[in-house]
């Protein structure tokens, strides 16, 4: 109740001190348009309708940053208009900043927290400011070497863009950002940025460096091959370099770098210098080429890559022991008896080294292979040598036992095998053992083609047989197959294992013929009055026979065929052999009037400046054939039945070469050859026609495409290209062969999706077939094209923020589309809102997003739910009954609806909660939603009816003694407890003390109640008669004894031989027998 009492009070005071402004707008005092760099300017921020204006500050951001605020003394309390100002001198880090003001209603602690807020929309401006050229791109001083161009840049930062110029002297000015300078480029350059704000002038002075006239390298005091392990010394020669203390010398052994020096000489001037490397080489040098190169590092400002000379290679000879290769000669070679093996001593040194074996004494065999057999000496050695030293191998060898025979053949057929059959192969193993560790390999020629594996476990020799079924082409007549047995004993056994390898089967295989095609074409020509010979080849097994049919009855038997204009239109030539026969269809085509000449290539297509060939061939008889040609001109001869046209740099642009020929009685013809000279644009580029700056959406716009310098125009194709889509594309007529401008204009109409495309045309030489492939093209730089279009929110749907989420974050807006960008807008129920104040709880409800531009403007309604963490109303105590399902009263709010948990002592307690009456205690609630979560502790105090509690209900008791009887009665609240004897209230408290009388037996009662309920618990009493007492009797009777044990011992004390007398001081004396002492 206490937290409502504030709040209203809050509210109270908001309504009565504070009025949020209607409006906050900044804007420019005097200046529209852009700014100028370090000149001074005056914002304002307008603040309408606000009260009390002595609570007011109005902050000033740049962008985030928070750069000045002002506050206000007037201590009127009624709404007025405010208006603050801000002074700010704009730098280029500025161009494109936004500005903003805030008015800030400050109330103090009573007032609203956090205090309300209405934000400007942003100020955008833009800086103009003079070019500055980048230094760091253009250095002061540039380095050139003599015949070594180099590209400088100049780069500079200004707004408006700026134009770059070179000064190279007096009326020598060159536009552009790059320069490229040589050895006789002026000393003195300057590069000139300039715009409509100012100039930005950087001077480069050109330096001209020398290069070394050259680099060679050697060796010192020694020639000849280097012996492995040994250390020689390599010296590089630097002839007429400066300046040397920018010199590096490097070392490169092939093309690793292994070392390098440098030198810290001041002199400028060109000397020579000497640079050695100590090598010690190894075998895997011999035959490496070392180098030194002389590179001069100049800096920065120096040629970029900085220069280099490199010397020769230097090629080295590296002499070294031999060292027998052990993979290739095992220690130990087991041989079968019967067989003979082969083994090789192979040893790698330089020189070459010189093999021999040494069976035994004075017995040595001078070669690299040596025939071992089952009668060879069980100890060999290898030995491998050279004039720098020499190496031996050990050889063990052992007899093993091998297959008696392996032999292949074939399963029941004999002869020849037809092509595409299928045919089996056995091969047979005789007497051979563990059957176990034997592999049948089948080989085709040297490749493997299958193998066959044995399970037996037998040990003793067997024979076995393994079959291989194929099926044999044409590519197989010839090949040889066989088998191979091998005897696999693992690693303990011979390495490699040992082979027995049967003879090789060849197979002969028939086959059906196959003419070949490209020596019978299937279209002959033939000159009226000539000749021409055909050839018939086939393909076949057995050889075929060769027939050609002309018709009806009429078959010529040969390979050749000569064919005149009498010809028969269609022939056939038939291939035959015992497999089949293949058909060849020959169509015979008779020419007239046509020269008997044939060109190849028949047209031709040459690049400007380029090299042609094109033969002229004739199958007839002749008096003499050449080429007329205004280049390449080839005379008459008639000697030859070909004759070439051949031109290496071809420049006439309407040439039209002709081959003519004399046939033997005949008259002279010619052929002509079409030659197409092409040459490809000096540029293409692409422009827009008359407008400049953005296009606007839904207008029209045409490019232009400058082709410039191209032949033949009539084999152009200008394609435009958006993106990389074929849009459009424009062909010519003209008929005009040398080089020509060509123009070509596509309208365009863009819409949003194509801002920032990219467009260009691309010029192509379609030549034909005959021409390159693919055919040349030439693409223009792309062009750009920026398109303003009114805003669109592709995206409008509600949103959940959580409260204190500013509308700014709305996360759609990233879906508002608009160029130029668009302004952003807020509004509810007509209400303009600044997008930067956060939401509060009751903020949910429908809003209206306005994205503006320029060009226009859209609206969309979003209907905005504001959530909010839980929040949890609840008591610190709580009583409830026993025996009750229990759900907590607390005032769970939260959106989205928070989920409930009760807990006591860490232990999640399932809702409602059953209550027994010791489940007192300290509780906790956990309300949780998607934003968060929050606890409240509180008390829980069960009430439950008294409960009497008692060890012993009857009691037995003797008369006159007492007896207490005890109540324990628990309950909660604590009940009031009373003692009742005969129905009649005795006593209150929880404990009754009884004396025991004849009257006191009976049942007690004690009774517990409280305001939740009453109980009841009975005692019974019981009194027992009062015992005799023998106590005194008792006490007499050990009195009697005690007397007559007395006398008893006085008289028996009489009896002895003196006498005593008894004083009253208890002191003892002996008496004579009748006197005195």
């Amino acid at each position: 109740m206490l937290l409502l009492q504030q709040l209203i009070g809050l509210l109270l005071i908001n309504l009565a001190y504070g009025e949020t402004p209607d409006s906050v707008s900044i804007s420019t005092v005097n200046h529209t348009g852009p700014m100028i760099e370090g000149n001074q300017y005056e914002l304002q921020c307008d603040v309408l309708n606000v009260a009390p204006v002595q609570n007011l500050t109005v902050k000033w951001y740049k962008g985030e940053t928070l750069v000045n605020q002002t506050t206000f003394t007037d201590t009127i309390k009624t709404p007025v208009d405010k208006t603050a100002t801000l002074m700010i001198r704009p730098d280029r880090s500025d161009d494109g900043v936004q500005y903003r003001c805030e008015a800030e209603l400050n109330l103090g602690e009573e007032g609203p927290q956090p205090p309300p807020k209405v934000t400007s929309d942003p100020l955008s401006i833009t800086v103009h400011y003079k070019p500055i050229i980048n230094e760091t791109k253009l250095p002061s001083t540039v380095s050139v070497f003599r015949k070594h161009p180099v590209v400088l840049v100049c780069k500079a930062e200004g707004n408006p863009e700026p134009t770059i110029s070179w000064n190279l002297g007096t009326n020598n000015t060159v536009y552009s950002e790059t320069l490229t300078i040589t050895d006789s480029t002026p000393e003195d350059l300057s590069c000139i940025a300039n715009n409509s704000v100012g100039t930005d002038t950087r001077h480069v002075k050109v330096s001209v460096k020398e290069t070394p006239d050259s680099v060679s390298i050697s060796t010192v005091n020694h020639i000849g091959p280097m012996i492995e392990g040994n250390q020689y010394e390599l010296q590089c020669d630097v002839l007429n370099v400066a300046p040397v203390q920018n010199l590096t010398v490097k070392w490169y052994k092939g093309e690793t770098l292994v070392d390098q020096t440098t030198f810290t000489d001041t002199i400028k001037t060109p000397v020579n210098e000497t640079v050695t490397l100590m090598i010690r080489p190894d075998r895997s040098d011999d035959g490496v080429q070392y180098r030194c190169e002389a590179e001069l590092n100049l800096g920065e400002e120096g040629p970029q890559p900085p220069p280099k000379v490199t010397s020769k290679p230097l090629s080295i000879t590296v002499h070294y022991k031999p060292i027998i290769i052990e993979t290739k000669l095992p220690s130990t070679v087991s041989v079968f008896r019967g067989y003979t093996v082969v083994i090789v001593c192979k040893a790698e040194g330089n020189p070459e080294p010189t093999i021999s074996w040494n069976l035994g004494t004075n017995n040595t065999v001078y070669n690299e292979t040596l025939t071992i057999t089952d009668s060879t000496p069980e100890d060999l050695s290898c030995i491998a040598n050279n004039s720098v030293g020499n190496t031996t191998r050990h050889v063990k060898v052992s007899v093993k036992e091998t297959p008696d025979s392996v032999s292949i053949s074939t399963v029941n057929p004999t002869g020849p095998m037809i092509e595409g059959n299928q045919y089996e192969l056995q091969c047979d193993v005789l007497n051979v053992a563990p059957v176990q560790n034997l592999t049948v390999k089948w080989y085709k020629g040297e490749t493997l083609v299958d193998q066959t594996t044995f399970t037996d476990t037998i040990k003793t020799p067997v024979d076995k047989t393994a079959t291989l079924m194929i099926r044999p082409d044409r590519s197989d007549d010839g090949v040889q197959y066989r088998c191979e047995a091998e005897l696999n004993l693992g690693a303990e056994g011979p390495q490699p294992p040992p082979k027995v390898i049967s003879d090789p089967l060849s197979i002969t295989v028939h086959y059906k013929p196959i003419i070949n095609e490209t020596k019978l074409p299937s279209t002959v020509s033939v000159f009226r009055g000539y000749t021409v010979v055909i050839v018939c080849k086939a393909e076949g097994n057995p050889e075929p026979t060769i027939s050609w049919n002309l018709g009806t009855n009429n078959t010529v038997y040969s390979e050749t065929l000569t064919i005149t204009d009498s010809t028969p239109e269609d022939l056939s030539c038939i291939a035959n052999n015992s497999v089949g026969t293949d058909i060849r269809h020959v169509k015979v085509s008779v020419k007239d009037g046509d020269c008997p000449v044939e060109l190849n290539p028949q047209r031709v297509v040459v690049r400007y400046g380029g090299s042609v060939a094109v033969n002229c061939s004739t199958n007839v008889p002749h008096d003499g054939m050449g080429w007329e040609a205004s280049e390449g001109l080839v005379p008459m001869s008639s000697s030859v039945n070909l004759i070439t046209w051949r031109v290496s740099n071809l420049t006439e642009w309407d040439t039209e070469p002709f081959c003519f020929i004399n046939p033997k009685g005949g008259k002279q013809c010619a052929s002509y050859l079409p030659v197409t000279i092409y040459k490809t644009p000096d540029s293409v580029s692409i422009s827009t026609v008359n407008p400049i700056g953005p296009m606007i959406e839904g207008n029209q716009y045409e490019l232009q495409c400058d082709v410039l310098n191209v032949a033949p125009v009539q084999n152009l194709t200008v394609k435009w290209y958006k993106g990389e889509t074929l849009v459009n594309q424009t062909t010519f007529t003209d008929t005009i062969k040398t080089p020509v401008d060509k123009t070509a204009t596509l309208m365009i109409r863009p819409d949003r999706s194509d801002d920032g495309v990219q467009y260009r045309c691309e010029a192509e030489l379609n030549l034909g077939a005959e021409g390159p492939q693919p055919s040349p093209k030439d693409t223009s730089d792309s062009l750009s094209i920026t398109v303003h279009y009114k805003p669109q929110i592709n995206l409008c749907e509600g949103w959940s923020p959580k409260n204190g989420t500013p509308l700014v974050s709305y996360p759609n807006l990233n879906y508002i589309k608009g160029n130029p960008r668009p302004n952003i807008s807020w509004r509810r129920k007509s209400s303009l809102l600044s997008a930067s104040v956060p939401l509060n709880t009751n903020d949910s409800g429908k809003y209206e997003l306005t994205a503006s531009n320029e060009l226009g403007h859209f609206t969309c309604s979003i209907n905005i739910l504001v959530e909010y963490p839980p929040k949890l109303n609840c008591s610190e105590r709580y009583e409830v009954k026993e025996q009750t399902d229990w759900q907590p009263p607390c005032l769970a709010d939260g959106l989205p609806k928070p989920d409930i948990v009760l807990y006591k002592n860490g232990k999640n307690l399932k809702l409602p909660f059953y209550l027994k009456w010791n489940d007192s205690g300290l509780y906790h609630l956990n309300a949780t939603n998607k934003h968060g979560s929050v606890i409240s502790y509180f008390t829980l105090n069960i009430l439950y009816a008294p409960m009497i509690h008692a060890s012993q209900d009857k009691f037995s008791v003797e008369e006159d003694s007492s007896i207490t009887l005890e109540c324990n009665s628990t309950g909660n609240p604590e009940p009031d407890v009373w003692w009742s004897f005969n129905n009649k209230n005795i006593s209150t408290g929880r404990r009754y003390i009884v004396r025991a009388t004849s009257t006191s037996a009976g049942v007690y009662t004690c009774s517990a109640k409280s305001n939740v309920g009453h109980k009841d618990k009975n005692f019974v009493v019981e009194i027992k008669g009062k015992p005799p007492n023998y106590i005194p009797y008792v006490v007499v009777a050990l009195l009697v004894v005690l007397i007559i044990l007395l006398c008893l011992y006085l008289w028996k004390r009489k009896k002895t031989s003196g006498s005593y007398d008894i004083q009253p001081e208890y002191e003892m004396f002996l008496l004579s027998n009748g006197g005195t002492s």
